[in-house]
């Protein structure tokens, strides 16, 4: 099956290959409107045949890893690599081929990128030692493309991903992020100067020239900046910036964009599922569990893909709210990628794991509910504006709940109920007459373990329904 640009992906991509720096640009494009896509066909448009002979570094969030993966397979024919902080073989081969100038195209995380490429020195305004980029990161190698995803991570002019990213060798350039400026318009400069770093002076110039400035005594530089003076300059300054909104990606809405997120369980996490399928016993602390019944067995396989559970003092299984979980660690990573403010329901089948995420949730300074059958959190806090994210109970919420979608958007799925029929009426809270945008569902599943079994019983019991004319 070939895979061809829609409409508007083609504008971009016409854009970025006729521009003044051909194939380096700027891409505002939110969720579910392909960027990823874009950027592999632009790849392909820079290089052609010989795109087997380059060197392309992509620099994303961790959750992104399998749809970059699956977007380099199919439309380019690539085994996309992962540069990890693994100590296998195999994962310091990645590395070895790198250095060696291997052709391929790389994934990394920002994570990953600014911890291996940073280094101790003496800054002389702070009198003290701080990291700071390599001068060379990547042992000095030039690719032949880099992808920053999700730029808006790096757009804080004195951040290390930043710093980081700036000295990267690269013969074309790419950015993309529905929110490249982040929080402050004139954060702006932090992408341009990445892009086009010969064509932007320093920061403080370039806020001074387009943006206004305001006295702030609680500033280290006693002023801030603001609004552009004449709105839209700058982007129309940029050699290469596209903008692609939601309402020009998808006209058909509503609708739902599905984003299939694969986490790897924790090395505590994995040694405790595995215990558990294979000799169905476990220990949680220094307590034995054991089961004797395949369901049981089921039931706990999934509460490990959620954390480690404990026994709480009544000797039952629980959770602690500072559970070591893979789950919460990708949906405070895609909550961190959302507009500020941006309304979320995360849906779980276990009422005991909820205290877990809203823990998560209050450390980052998130306002949280809890929507179950044993709280008296009331999902109308949410269309009031009093609370950002929902943590609910499938059961709790997939009936008689109505206004959601007029305030609401985005869904973050840690696990699935057991039952079709409840799962289907709780992806029709936010995805129903009254929403005007896509919504974006995150599936987060924990590979190699029972969530892969329990999607597909989940599917064939819906083929059948579908087949039947009973769903």
């Amino acid at each position: 099956m070939t895979f061809k640009p829609r409409h508007y992906q083609e504008r971009v991509l016409e854009g970025l290959a006729n521009s003044k720096t051909p194939y380096t640009g700027l891409v505002g494009a939110g969720l579910g409107t392909g960027k990823t896509a874009m950027s592999v066909w632009n790849a392909l448009n820079a290089f052609g045949d010989s795109i087997g002979e380059q060197i392309i570094l992509i620099v994303a969030p961790v959750r992104t890893e399998s749809g970059w993966r699956s977007h380099w397979k199919t439309l380019a024919g690539i085994d996309m690599r992962t540069l990890s902080g693994k100590k296998t073989k195999t994962a310091l081969a990645v590395w070895d081929d790198l250095e060696n100038n291997t052709p391929g195209v790389y994934f990394i995380t920002w994570e990953l990128m600014r911890s291996r490429n940073k280094e101790k020195r003496w800054d002389g305004r702070a009198k003290k030692y701080v990291f700071k980029s390599m001068a060379k990161p990547f042992y000095g190698i030039e690719f032949g493309m880099v992808i920053a995803d999700e730029w808006h991570r790096a757009c804080n002019h004195s951040s290390l991903n930043f710093d980081v990213a700036r000295h990267i060798k690269a013969r074309y350039r790419l950015a993309l992020s529905a929110t490249p400026a982040g929080n402050k318009p004139c954060n702006i400069w932090a992408a341009l100067k990445f892009l086009w770093p010969n064509h932007y002076g320093g920061y403080w110039d370039f806020c001074e020239k387009f943006f206004k400035v305001e006295v702030n005594p609680w500033s280290a530089y006693g002023k801030d900046f603001s609004g552009e003076r004449s709105p839209g300059m700058v982007r129309r300054g940029a050699p290469s910036y596209h903008e692609v909104s939601q309402a020009e990606a998808n006209p058909e809405l509503p609708g739902v964009i599905i984003h299939r997120v694969e986490v790897e369980l924790s090395r505590a996490q994995r040694k405790a599922y595995d215990d558990l399928e294979q000799k169905a016993l476990t220990f949680l602390g220094e307590y034995p569990l054991a089961l004797s019944i395949p369901m049981e067995l089921d039931l706990r396989l999934r509460q490990m893909t959620l954390g480690i559970p404990s026994f709480n003092e009544d000797g039952a299984v629980d959770y602690k709210e500072d559970c070591k979980s893979s789950k919460l660690d990708a949906m405070m990573d895609i909550i961190a990628d959302l507009p500020e403010d941006e309304p979320v329901v995360v849906w779980v089948h276990s009422q005991k794991f909820i205290k877990a995420a809203l823990y998560r949730l209050k450390k980052a300074g998130i306002k949280a509910i809890e929507v179950s059958g044993k709280s008296r959190g009331d999902f109308h806090a949410m269309i009031n504006g009093d609370v950002r994210v929902i943590v609910a109970q499938h059961e709790a919420m997939s009936e008689g709940v109505d206004g959601l979608q007029r305030v609401c958007h985005t869904e973050i799925w840690l696990s699935q109920s057991n039952s079709l029929v409840i799962n289907e009426q709780a992806t029709g809270r936010l995805n129903r007459q009254g929403q005007s945008t896509a919504v974006n569902r995150f599936l987060i599943q924990a590979t190699d373990t029972v969530d892969d079994r329990v999607l597909g019983r989940l599917q064939e019991r819906f083929d059948k329904l579908k087949a039947s004319g009973l769903i």
